[in-house]
């Protein structure tokens, strides 16, 4: 079986390469037994008596013994091993982290995926009638173990390939809803965790075989505990019973409770998976919520289903879901937001996506940032009216900003009252959604903001700057002209003021003068010498005014003594 097991690698590589990845899982398992079966083979060949061993011995001139040879050649051989598998372990972490896993794949890929698994399905079978020589044998041989294993993990991947099928017929938010596409990604994990597992096992199995070769001990790679465990016999159940009897050591045949139970495990089993399927009737509707059920993807019933409990037919005849019409939801008109954006700049990135709206008689664009609140009155009519109604309500709220705003420019846009606009347009909205009686109410509808499209915003801040620059420039020039003429005219003042008091002076001089020659008239008529007299001293006192008046005595000075004065000042 070893050269139709390395064809079947091939092909199942090819369909890799070609984009269909998740055959990488079947693959993995598909090499591991090429793997121990072509090493057992290249072991058992690789004796001291074998042809690559002659060869070798030559090369060394016969150096070293045969036996030494023998061993360092099969210690080799498993050192290679041990490289493969830690690459088919790395392989299989890299697959878990989902590494080079496709989210979304076409329904043919899903088609050609059941396929695959149903044809690797027979293989099985055909490679365990090839090697089960005995066929009334419960026991398998070790080698048809592998082929037992690989038969029920194509089951297990063709159960959820047609699970992967059946998604396709569903939206996007029902599998979120449902959780399919976490199922899915838990099935193809759950294999993964067990060839990790059997992979660590193989990896422990080869130390343990190059330690018995240093020994001198003969050993083989055996089918691992990971597939005996469930494929040792050709019933499933009698695996595992032969494997719990391994590990206990109990032999459950002798024991009456353990016969008992196993008597009566599957009708219990099937009883139960029964009574769970029915009790998919049953649905408890929490207090603030409704639902809508669905039998064979067409809604039942004229009206939405209140809190409580209530009937309906088992999964997947008849479905459920829930809403909650007493919640106040939020549509997004005219852009996207960040997850995780709590600020709102409009001159900044605040979003994932932004809308403009063309106005000005389609020469202009605005962005309109806004949010419509609403909440359902009638989820029945909610539901059953408009296919997607939060769609239909977010177009409709389009389409009416637009009206309102497409003949208008972008001045009068950016200077309109926000407040009337609102109103209108929640008026309109309200009259819209009651023509179709739709079980909407608007409660309100908030605009964040309005502004140009993002891509002009540095010139659009750029021609405001300059108006604002022109404005102050202005009022700059106005208070300097208020200015100046206020201080031109507190100067002009100021010189008129000390011309008259100037005025004022000389008019007091001069008539002071003229009363003292008027005094001195009077004084000269009265008595002319003295009047003389006073006029010849004030003569002296005006000539020797600010000049040194040096008297010395006589009665000081010798004959021959000289004076000197300094009269530079």
């Amino acid at each position: 079986m070893l050269l139709p097991n390395i064809i079947l690698l091939v092909l199942l590589s090819s369909g890799v390469y070609a984009g269909l990845d998740k055959l990488l899982v079947i693959s993995i398992y598909i090499a591991i037994i090429i793997c121990s079966d072509l090493l057992n083979k290249v072991s058992d060949s690789v004796t001291t008596e074998s042809k690559i061993i002659d060869k070798i011995f030559k090369i060394f001139k016969e150096k070293y013994q045969r036996s030494l040879i023998t061993k360092k050649v099969r210690t080799l051989i498993y050192f290679a091993n041990f490289i493969v598998w830690t690459l088919l372990i790395v392989t299989v972490l890299a697959l878990a982290l989902g590494y080079g896993l496709t989210v979304e794949e076409s329904f043919n890929s899903r088609l050609f995926y059941a396929g695959v698994y149903l044809i690797l399905y027979f293989y099985a079978v055909f490679g365990i009638r090839t090697l089960q020589k005995d066929d009334n044998s419960t026991t398998l041989i070790p080698e048809a173990r592998w082929y037992r294993m690989l038969q029920y993990l194509s089951v297990y991947h063709f159960v959820f390939a047609c699970f992967y099928i059946c998604m396709s017929f569903l939206t996007e938010e029902e599998c979120i809803e449902y959780r399919l596409f976490e199922i899915h990604d838990y099935s193809i994990f759950a294999v993964l965790a067990y060839l990790f597992c059997l992979l660590c096992e193989r990896i422990l199995d080869n130390f343990r075989i190059i330690s018995s070769y240093t020994k001198n001990i003969e050993h083989k790679y055996e089918v691992p505990f990971f597939v005996s465990i469930i494929a040792s016999n050709s019933s499933l159940k009698q695996s595992i019973i032969k494997t719990l009897e391994l590990i206990s050591g109990v032999d459950l045949s002798k024991s009456e409770m353990a016969d008992y139970i196993i008597s009566h495990l599957e009708p219990v089993t099937i009883i139960a998976l029964i009574i769970f399927w029915l009790l998919s009737s049953m649905v408890i509707i929490p207090p603030d919520q409704e639902a809508i059920f669905y039998r064979l993807g067409k809604i039942n019933g004229n009206q939405s289903y209140k809190p409580g409990i209530h009937i309906k037919l088992p999964w997947p005849l008849e479905s459920m879901k829930l809403y909650k019409p007493s919640e106040i939801k939020v549509l997004n008109i005219g852009f996207t937001p960040e997850a995780k954006k709590t600020d709102l700049i409009w001159s900044k990135v605040h979003s994932k996506e932004n809308f403009s709206l063309l106005v000005g008689n389609g020469v202009e664009l605005v962005a309109v940032d806004m949010q419509l609140f609403y909440k359902v009155h009638d989820l029945y009519k909610f539901v059953s009216k408009v296919q997607n109604p939060e769609n239909y309500i977010e177009a409709l709220t389009y389409k009416l900003l637009t009206e309102n705003t497409v003949s208008q420019t972008f001045d009068s846009i950016m200077s309109q009252n926000r407040d009337s606009l609102i109103s209108n347009l929640r008026q309109k909205l309200q009259t819209e959604l009651d023509a179709i009686d739709i079980g909407v109410t608007a409660v309100e509808i908030v605009i964040l903001a309005i502004h140009p499209p993002l891509e002009v915003t540095q010139e659009y801040e750029d021609v405001i700057s300059s108006k604002i620059d022109k404005q102050k420039d202005i009022i700059i020039a106005k208070t300097n002209s208020v200015n100046y003429l206020h201080l031109r005219e507190a100067f002009a003042k100021d010189t008129i003021m000390k011309a008259e008091g100037n005025a004022a002076t000389t008019v007091a001089n001069a008539f002071g003068e003229a009363k003292s020659f008027e005094s001195r008239i009077i004084g000269f008529q009265t008595n002319p010498e003295l009047e003389k007299f006073r006029l010849k001293l004030d003569s002296i006192i005006n000539m020797t005014n600010k000049k040194y008046l040096y008297v010395i005595d006589k009665s000081f000075m010798r004959k021959n003594d000289r004076i000197m004065l300094n009269l530079q000042n």
